[in-house]
């Protein structure tokens, strides 16, 4: 298969501005990428920790232990570390608001 090459004069200033239009293009898509990515790690931001929950609902460890194993309150384990759905948390402070 024989493929053909034209050789085109071009000016400096000519290949370099097309050759920095080629890097913005390029580099709007990296940045793109990157700020989906950033979105993604919003999602940790929708939960909290025992502490928080314990100073949001001003209850102890003890009730927030309690209630997770009477199904009030559910809790999320990453290894050691206990998580609670914002959501969730919020629901049972205004339980109105999460029906509607």
């Amino acid at each position: 298969m024989v493929q053909n090459i034209n050789l085109v004069q071009v000016s400096l200033d000519d290949m370099s501005s097309v050759i920095r239009s080629i890097l913005i293009e390029e580099l709007k898509k990296v940045g793109n990428y990157f700020n989906q990515d950033t979105t993604k790690s919003d999602d940790f931001d929708e939960y909290l920790t025992r502490e928080d929950v314990c100073k949001k609902l001003k209850v102890s460890n003890t009730t927030l232990y309690n209630w997770n194993n009477e199904g009030v309150l559910k809790n999320y384990k990453v290894g050691r570390r206990v998580y609670y759905k914002k959501e969730d948390v919020k629901a049972l402070i205004n339980p109105f608001k999460a029906v509607s």
